[in-house]
């Protein structure tokens, strides 16, 4: 079995890596950083600490539905910078979405040979996903807030709301 690959982008600094295939489960970045990544048993946090001690915390999860098939996580978002200067942290709500593929494949027997077996005609196929993903409400530091403002109906997912405004606070909320 392949193991899974994930990507970060973070503090400008992007990669990916692999979780081996021991009891710890210890990342191995493709190609080899400096980039220190821990997560619990669970699997359900990941912190991420570059070369400079910035620690990114990873703790709010988006999950997939597949027709029948049991959930899974699909990504983790960024919940927490922590850094000398003080903590940054991002809010999210939660948003479903839908995604629905059709497929249909059609036969056209014209003769002997290999496909002589398919009798001519269109079959069909649906699958759907729904994600419970994040949606990005607000980010706080010790310095300033930023709070997003959105509303539905992006243009691309018509299901899913898009930024439409945000407003920057100062830490007297002004």
């Amino acid at each position: 079995k392949q193991p899974d690959m994930f990507y970060f982008n973070v503090g400008g600094q992007s990669g990916k890596f692999i979780l081996d295939s021991t009891s710890q489960h210890n990342a191995r970045f493709i190609p080899y950083t400096n980039v220190k990544l821990t997560h619990n048993a669970t699997l359900d946090t990941f912190q991420i600490v570059d070369d400079n001690g910035i620690k990114y915390l990873f703790t709010s999860e988006e999950t997939t539905y597949n027709d029948d098939r049991p959930p899974f996580t699909s990504a983790w978002y960024l919940t927490t910078i922590i850094t000398p200067s003080g903590n940054i942290t991002f809010t999210y709500s939660t948003e479903l979405t839908t995604q629905v593929q059709i497929s249909e494949s059609d036969y056209l027997n014209t003769g002997p040979g290999p496909c002589s077996n398919y009798a001519p005609g269109a079959t069909t196929s649906t699958s759907s996903s729904e994600i419970s993903s994040l949606l990005l409400t607000q980010i706080s530091s010790p310095f300033e807030t930023i709070q997003f403002n959105t509303v539905g109906g992006r243009a691309d997912m018509r299901m899913s709301s898009r930024v439409a405004g945000m407003n920057v606070l100062n830490t007297k909320g002004l």
